[in-house]
């Protein structure tokens, strides 16, 4: 007679929904490829990353030596304060000019002066007159100058259009680069994608 054998009894219970998990073929795709360079030409300072670094929008990646353009800039800064200073004291006196040459008309007036010494006077304000327009247009030459300096220190920095992945670094610190040669290659990653035959489902009670 055979022997029965134990069991474990286990009582169902009902569910509303459950969860299954698959596996899917899927491929990463490249997103955008970049190859970047400097704007303008210079020597390499520093090379900031690794091939394989990942980096975000507006990280630096490389620096050109800027020790050049950073005491231009120093310079252009004392003639600019200096040009300014001549500004300050130009209209000073035109401003005390141009007070003595109304003296000058009223005196004329009463007869108390001659016309050669209210024409002297009317020359010397006019005069200063043509020297403050030139002070004015050297301060704005100036400071032109110097947003122009600050545009190109901001170019000697590379910074990381977007989101990726150093794939290759072209150049180390010390090489003397031209304007747009390449330093770094990045390549922007894309979410994967699903291959032929994917399906995603989910299964409820």
């Amino acid at each position: 007679m055979a022997r029965a054998l134990p069991v474990a009894v286990v009582t169902a219970q009902p569910v509303s929904q459950y969860v299954t998990s698959r596996d899917y073929t899927g491929e990463v795709v490249a997103g955008r490829s970049s190859s970047l360079g400097f704007e303008l030409g210079g020597s390499l300072a520093q090379v900031l990353v690794e091939e394989g670094d990942r980096v975000v929008a507006g990280q630096p990646l490389a620096r050109l030596d800027s020790r050049r353009m950073r005491a231009r800039r120093q310079q252009l800064l004392a003639q600019q304060r200096v040009a300014r200073a001549a500004v300050a004291e130009v209209r000073q006196q035109l401003t005390l000019a141009e007070l003595q040459r109304e003296r000058r008309r009223r005196l004329h007036a009463q007869g108390a002066i001659s016309r050669e010494d209210l024409d002297q006077q009317i020359y010397g304000a006019g005069a200063l007159a043509s020297r403050l327009a030139q002070a004015d247009g050297q301060v704005d030459d100036l400071s032109a100058r110097l947003r122009q300096t600050d545009v190109d220190l901001g170019r000697s920095v590379l910074m990381a259009p977007f989101a990726a992945t150093v794939s290759r670094r072209q150049l180390d610190e010390g090489v003397v680069v031209s304007g747009g040669q390449a330093v770094l290659t990045l390549v922007e990653a894309a979410p994967a994608r699903c291959g032929w035959g994917c399906r995603r489902r989910w299964w409820r009670a």
